[in-house]
């Protein structure tokens, strides 16, 4: 397929790679399949149905569902009809529901029938029009969903609460510019409020084209879709980029990491898409232990941060099953997705690879928009096609977060710390707001996450600074211990004695303390506030 879409819109460029590949499986959902050709028809019906209902250009909808096929049809259909796509979390709390309805001036919502009683109400002081119920269970094989009839809750329909299914007025696509806004992205809001991060059709599809020219999707014919549509990590690479080329999503909305397993193996997953953690729990599953994964050709990694030692635990790991290596990026919210990705087949321990294609990355001193040489630590600075336009409130931080440089174009400040090397290669530190300030000294404390994973004894862990009277602040490090070792004052010693070994002086934890889990945000990252504010 020619990837080359920047200028179409989101659905432009599915119709156009559905109409080269209509009878091609779409997805697969807990065995219930759909072709590239009936899903198709699906997202025309049913931004039918939204016409009828009154979503018009411009107007924007919260699409709050977990990974199921209604989800994949709003999404394109919102688009097709020149709306815009608010992508929601379904297991946010009530108080942050209301403010993505409020902040994003949503017209209409399409949320899980779980949801209904949790999620706002219609009316004018939040401006929504509708919201419309959608079951998981209408989707299933009809075995299964016969199966599940005593399950479904019972819904009380009105003018403002629609159903998915219901009379339709013909949609018209109009003359949307590739320039014109298609999809809202919500900050994970772990280094403050979270910000709706705005993007057009050009940035989601040139993000989509970019990561096929790096990860090789091209090469097989099911992918992992089990990173959230809200994420545009997930919703960029495990989805569009997919249904783009005519690779079948495999959707799992909820699962558990033996599921995910058993999946794997079963349908024979060639792609496998996902944060560190997921990775993790695949090493550590006692089913994949036993098994061949030779059909496994792709795995990419993004998300979080991931350590050196558990890079070579799962390549390790895979490899001697038979599986391709574990491929890791760079990426954020407000890029979409990677913007910097390691080739297929390479490998540099500390490394999260080269740019995509027409994106550029520079590394400047801290508070400055002056470019530092290679090897030396600074901001990371990203300018490329997949950037989003500028937050929804249109605020004082967009202006902080884009600056013009020296050389006349404006470029995105992401406020993470990285370096590059001598042959371009992104080295990605840790956030420059998460930094700690200790007697003086700068300490990043993904570094001091990254080595202290390292060592045997540990299992994941996580760094904050806390107050202290000498130091300003002190390093603390939260640990979760690995299988079988005790959290006793020998086991602290010992940690204290590797990390001396490993790592400057100024940077080593001054206190540790064991515990048996860490919060994780929505998407599976370690919630470092979440420890800063207990």
């Amino acid at each position: 397929m020619d990837t080359d879409v920047s200028g179409l819109t989101i659905f432009g460029a599915l119709k156009k790679a559905f109409q080269d590949h209509p009878s091609s499986p779409a997805y697969d959902f807990l065995g219930s399949r759909r072709t590239c050709g009936d899903m198709y028809a699906d997202i025309i019906s049913f931004s039918d149905r939204l016409t009828y209902l009154g979503v018009k250009r411009g107007d924007r909808v919260a699409i709050c569902l977990p990974n199921i096929p209604q989800a994949l049809i709003a999404f394109y259909a919102v688009n097709r009809i020149g709306a815009v796509s608010v992508m929601v979390h379904p297991l946010s709390s009530p108080n942050e529901l209301s403010f993505y309805v409020r902040d994003s001036d949503c017209k209409a919502a399409i949320i899980l029938d779980s949801l209904l009683g949790s999620f706002p109400e219609p009316g004018d002081d939040n401006g929504l029009s509708f919201v419309m119920p959608v079951s998981p269970y209408t989707m299933l094989p009809p075995l299964k969903r016969l199966a599940t009839v005593g399950k479904r809750l019972r819904i009380s329909y009105s003018d403002s609460v629609v159903a998915w299914v219901g009379p339709t007025a013909p949609a018209t696509e109009p003359d949307t510019s590739p320039e014109d806004t298609a999809v809202v992205l919500y900050t994970g809001g772990t280094t403050g409020t979270s910000k709706g991060a705005v993007h057009t059709n050009r940035s989601i599809n040139s993000s989509m084209s970019c990561m096929l020219g790096l990860i090789d999707i091209s090469e097989v014919s099911r992918v992992l879709s089990i990173m959230p549509l809200f994420h545009g990590f997930g919703l960029c690479t495990c989805i569009h980029a997919p249904l783009c080329i005519g690779v079948e999503c495999i959707l799992m909305p909820t699962f558990t990491i033996d599921s995910v397993c058993k999946a794997v193996v079963k349908k024979r997953i060639d792609a496998i898409i996902g944060v560190p953690s997921l990775f993790k729990k695949m090493v550590e599953n006692p089913f994949l232990a036993s098994s061949d994964l030779s059909f496994i050709r792709v795995m990419f990694c993004g998300g979080d941060l991931m350590s050196v030692s558990d890079l070579r635990e799962m390549n390790a790991f895979f490899r001697e099953h038979g599986a391709a290596g574990v491929q890791v990026g760079y990426g954020l919210t407000e890029t979409v997705a990677a913007v910097a990705v390691m080739p297929k087949g390479e490998y540099r321990e500390d490394s999260v690879g080269l740019p995509l294609a027409d994106h550029e990355v520079r590394i400047v001193g801290l508070g400055t928009a002056d470019e530092v040489p290679d090897g030396t630590e600074g901001e990371i600075c990203i300018r490329g096609p997949s950037l989003m336009a500028g937050y929804l409130d249109g605020s004082e931080t967009a202006d902080k977060v884009f600056m013009e440089h020296p050389d006349g174009h404006v470029w995105l400040h992401t406020g993470d710390i990285g370096e590059k090397d001598a042959d371009g290669y992104l080295l990605f530190k840790g956030r420059f707001k998460r930094m700690i300030v200790t007697s003086g000294y700068n300490v990043y404390p993904a570094q001091v996450e990254n080595t202290l994973c390292r060592s045997p004894l540990v299992s994941e862990c996580c760094v904050i600074g806390v107050t202290d009277q000498f130091r300003g602040e002190k390093v603390k490090a939260f640990v979760v211990l690995a299988d079988g070792v005790p959290p006793t004052d020998e086991t602290r010693d010992e940690l204290r004695a590797f990390m001396r070994s490993n790592i400057s002086a100024y940077s080593k934890p001054r206190e540790y303390e064991f515990v048996d889990t860490l919060p994780k945000t929505k998407v599976g990252k370690i919630d470092y506030r979440a420890l800063q504010d207990s």
